[in-house]
């Protein structure tokens, strides 16, 4: 890969709860799933809590290769050295680069040539070297440094309602969402920390700062901080405790994706491009936040191909935080929404920044 840019990829961490997609999904039921691979933590999770076949598609081939590269790390080493190695775990990057040398000669041929050519991502710990994560790692920096007490105050509560009292008393001040206003402004972003594709059909009478602001009190107050591992990297860099990654690197996902001997499809192209071409019927379909770089036009032929590949009861989930496109009409009475579960789950969401979308296909109508 000729990368002359510092980071490796848009994202190195999926921004996405696997519970909440499983849950959305009722993924142990389904027996065929399309996902996008995005950073690949959403498709191994899916993969580790159903029997049924996962095909994971993205139009970007470095995120394939990160996904590839997390699912072959969990098959073959122990979750702990995977956790050290991804970088969930801060250890020296000379550890990882041992690491990498007894693990190269077991990849898959492409996944070996390329990593050798891209092993410096790997040293860093490969869940921090995404544009967005580098990006936030800096900012944070300077969250902490400015407002320290109000970090300090807060990593002191115990209980939900603790949480809420230090959140409206340190962290709901003019101040901070002027800071949130100013890191997050499109100038910014969409120059250092996010593809400015992901931003182009926003509305650009919205603040993205402020977007982020008003779901932060989800973020701090809902989830308790010791099992959010996003809190948790993004506050620190590291996790807490060993329990507390995504369900595919628990001992628990772990064992279930070893005992597995079906794999992963992974396909480079994007979804709608796939579902094309697909004859294929699917009765669950993750689509990550894909709308959000979509014209309504083409989310408007991606739902159609969602219906046309759908089983009937299929189950469909999508996040969004820049637009809110309406299902078309001719389709409205297939695509039945489950707005009560959305707000169950956007309160648990462990990464509540992006809208839930979620619905079941009712091909008989």
């Amino acid at each position: 890969m000729d990368n002359k840019n510092d980071y490796y990829s848009n994202f190195t961490l999926s921004q996405e709860d696997e519970r909440t997609e499983a849950t959305a999904l009722s993924i142990s039921d389904r027996k065929r799933v399309i996902t996008i691979a995005s950073a690949g933590e959403i498709p191994i999770c899916l993969y580790a809590k159903t029997d049924g076949e996962i095909i994971a598609v993205d139009s970007d081939i470095r995120q394939l290769y990160l996904s590839q590269l997390k699912y072959t790390i969990v098959k073959r080493i122990d979750e702990i050295d995977a956790l050290r190695f991804l970088g969930y775990k801060k250890i020296e990057s000379s550890e990882r680069k041992n690491i990498f040398d007894k693990l190269i000669n077991i990849f898959p041929k492409d996944l070996n040539n390329f990593w050798k050519q891209n092993k410096e991502y790997l040293y860093e710990g490969v869940v921090h070297t995404g544009r967005y994560e580098k990006f936030i790692i800096k900012k944070v920096k300077i969250f902490n440094f400015l407002f320290k007490n109000a970090v300090r105050q807060f990593l002191l509560t115990k209980n939900r309602a603790q949480r809420q009292v230090a959140f409206n008393k340190h962290f709901n001040r003019w101040y901070i969402r002027l800071f949130f206003k100013i890191i997050f402004h499109p100038r910014i972003f969409a120059r250092r920390g996010m593809d400015p594709r992901s931003l182009k059909q926003r509305n650009k009478n919205q603040s993205v700062g402020l977007q982020y602001f008003n779901k932060l009190r989800n973020f701090c107050v809902e989830n308790p901080i010791d099992e959010n591992y996003f809190f948790q990297m993004h506050f620190s860099g590291s996790v807490n405790k060993d329990s507390c990654v995504p369900y595919y690197l628990t001992p628990e996902g772990v064992k279930k994706i070893k005992g597995k001997k079906d794999e992963i499809k992974w396909i480079h192209t994007d979804v709608i491009s796939y579902l094309k071409h697909s004859e294929e019927k699917f009765d669950a379909f993750h689509l990550s936040n894909v709308p959000d770089w979509l014209t309504q036009e083409k989310f408007n032929e991606l739902l159609e191909e969602v219906y046309r590949c759908s089983e009937d009861k299929a189950r469909v989930i999508w996040r969004t935080l820049h637009v809110n496109y309406d299902v078309p009409d001719k389709l409205k009475k297939y695509f039945i929404r489950d707005e009560q579960q959305e707000r169950n789950l956007e309160l648990s969401d462990r990464f509540p920044f992006y809208q839930l979308n979620i619905f079941s296909i009712a091909k008989d109508c």
